[in-house]
């Protein structure tokens, strides 16, 4: 019988039984394979939840301001019509999904929104749930490519998804971090609002 070292992942008693290509048991290197850290576990839909109405909320409200403008735009023209450069394959594989959410009728809106939601979602959570660029990229991509049903091929991985997350967060970045602190300023312009009224009410 083999006597296989154990998992790199610490505290994990599981046999790394893919050496010299793999230092992680079976689960660990799943995940690495999928999620790109071994101890990635992506979030929930309901965790991205979490902020969705404010985030419409503040699209809405800013819908016809130049920057939001500026964010539908840079969907259209450097995420749906992607094109390889150099032909990698990330790029092949970034183009055609992108492609193929174009096709299946997702509109602008709906990519950031999605982005803002994550983006929320990170200023929450941290390193906590993703423990490095790689994780994050490959979770923005997946959950932008998940807005509609068949765009996210079932064997998709993380070499193939940190590639088209790191094409969204090149192009829509920025863009979502300003979002959030707009919604943020949003928010207590509101309570600033809703106070003063309690004040007139009571002094009536």
């Amino acid at each position: 019988m083999i006597d296989h070292p154990r998992c790199g992942v610490p505290g994990c008693p599981k046999s790394a039984r893919f050496l010299p290509k793999s230092k992680y048991c079976t689960t660990h290197r799943q995940r690495n394979y999928r999620y790109g850290h071994p101890d990635m576990r992506t979030p929930t839909d309901r965790d991205l939840a979490r902020h969705r109405r404010r985030i419409q909320r503040t699209l809405s409200r800013h819908f016809e301001e130049a920057s939001v403008q500026w964010a539908l735009r840079a969907v259209e023209l450097e995420l749906f019509s992607y094109r390889p450069t150099q032909g990698f394959t990330q790029q092949v594989w970034t183009s055609d999904r992108m492609q193929a959410l174009k096709a299946a009728h997702a509109a602008p809106i709906e990519i950031l929104q999605r982005v803002c939601e994550c983006y929320a979602l990170r200023r929450d959570e941290g390193d906590r749930v993703f423990p490095n660029q790689k994780a994050w990229q490959a979770f923005v991509a997946r959950k932008v490519l998940r807005i509609k049903r068949g765009v996210l091929l079932a064997n998709s991985n993380a070499w193939q998804l940190k590639y088209c997350g790191q094409l969204i967060d090149e192009t829509l970045g920025r863009f979502a971090t300003a979002a959030l602190l707009r919604m943020d300023k949003d928010q207590a312009e509101r309570a600033t609002f809703d106070a003063s009224c309690e004040d007139l009410v009571v002094g009536t």
